[in-house]
């Protein structure tokens, strides 16, 4: 099982990079610049040359987003298609994020010498340095990361990697600096290192940064609604459709992130310690499949035969949520009211590619996935 994961981390970078520089210098550079030049918005680059002749006729900067991750790049460079990597203004060097991977169940340091050591057993590309050992960096936002260099050559091109670990989101980023030749002078290599450096500094993550479950309304599988205001207050309802009988109100807390671990690990009476809780972010970091704990899991674990050929999605540190429903009102059938005062626990994780928060009921020791419907009104 480690070594299946190790491939496929492995894999996940090392393809993209040799992606972009087949899709770059293996194709000719005349070409992708008259299609560029062709492509070209007449009005849009007057737009652009106004924005730099207003700084000083420097280079100016935009953000580019991939949805897991933005960074800045230069107003001037040109995207490579189906990839998240540039060509610069002389079409000589190509400059982006050429690969992300989940980092999964590795640490940081085992990351880095296995993707090196893959490189190295595949000929990918020729390595020429590489950092000892990785260094920590703070990301715009504060989160840690671990860094490592890589310095190779790939049919004859030189090529500068800067390696970003991220545990607390569960990425690995390859950041790149690529030229079609190998004998370049200090100035040239000195430009692309300061230019791949400057790509990783402007990182920001756009996975985890935020609430996402707070003020919004959610349909169950069994056709009840959870309706999160703005203002903490709920209302669930046992039909969609019928919101005058059969629900539940009161106030509600959300906690995402280290602060929902911390917060579980508190609540003693759901017996639930913080190794528990890592353990299970462990255990689902190479991979997490929606819907709760099933019987073919266990058949999975057991029988090395059987291959687990459903979808996986990512999740991180910061996508897991806690949140705490204080239960004030039950509305009945007849539309009586009952003041109650019970609390209850959901823990689980938001997938954003599904849109849904797959949640445990701690108290009822049951499983819902919570399906976004829209912003509670």
């Amino acid at each position: 099982m480690r070594n299946k994961l190790k491939k496929r981390l492995c894999l996940d970078i090392a393809v993209a990079t040799i992606f972009v520089f087949a899709t770059v210098f293996l194709s000719s550079c005349k070409n992708l610049d008259r299609e560029t030049n062709r492509n070209q918005n007449p009005a849009m680059q007057e737009v652009l040359e106004s924005i730099a002749d207003e700084n000083g006729g420097g280079e100016s900067a935009m953000r580019h987003s991939t949805g897991e991750v933005s960074f800045e790049i230069y107003l001037g460079w040109s995207k490579i298609e189906d990839s998240e990597c540039f060509l610069d203004k002389e079409r000589t060097k190509v400059y982006g994020l050429n690969a992300s991977s989940p980092l999964g169940s590795f640490t940081p340091e085992e990351c880095f010498s296995v993707l090196v050591e893959y490189y190295q057993e595949e000929d990918y590309f020729k390595l020429l340095d590489q950092n000892e050992s990785l260094t920590q960096w703070y990301s715009e936002e504060g989160v840690l990361c671990y860094l490592g260099a890589i310095t190779g050559e790939m049919e004859g091109g030189y090529t500068y990697t800067e390696v970003v670990i991220a545990p607390q989101k569960n990425l690995v980023l390859t950041f790149m600096g690529q030229t079609s030749y190998i004998d370049i002078d200090k100035d040239t290599e000195s430009t692309i290192k300061m230019n791949v450096t400057k790509l990783r500094e402007s990182l920001m993550f756009e996975m985890g940064n935020a609430d996402y479950v707070s003020g919004n309304t959610y349909l169950y599988d069994d056709g009840s609604e959870l309706c999160l205001h703005e203002d903490g207050t709920f209302a669930y309802y046992e039909k969609e459709e019928e919101h005058e009988t059969q629900y539940l109100a009161g106030t509600y807390e959300t906690f995402y992130g280290q602060p929902a671990f911390d917060q579980v690990a508190t609540m003693t009476e759901y017996g639930l310690e913080k190794e528990e809780l890592e353990q299970m972010l462990s255990a689902n970091m190479n991979g997490y499949i929606p819907g709760g704990n099933r019987p073919i899991d266990y058949m999975y674990a057991t029988n090395p035969d059987m291959t687990d050929t459903r979808p996986r999605y990512q999740i991180c540190r910061d996508t897991f949520y806690a949140v705490i429903f204080h239960n004030t009102v039950y509305v009945n059938t007849e539309g009586e009211q009952e003041e109650i005062e019970k609390d209850t626990l959901h823990i689980g994780y938001y997938v954003p590619e599904l849109n849904i928060v797959d949640m445990t009921n701690c108290s009822a020791a049951s499983h819902a996935t919570w399906t976004y419907k829209g912003k509670t009104e």
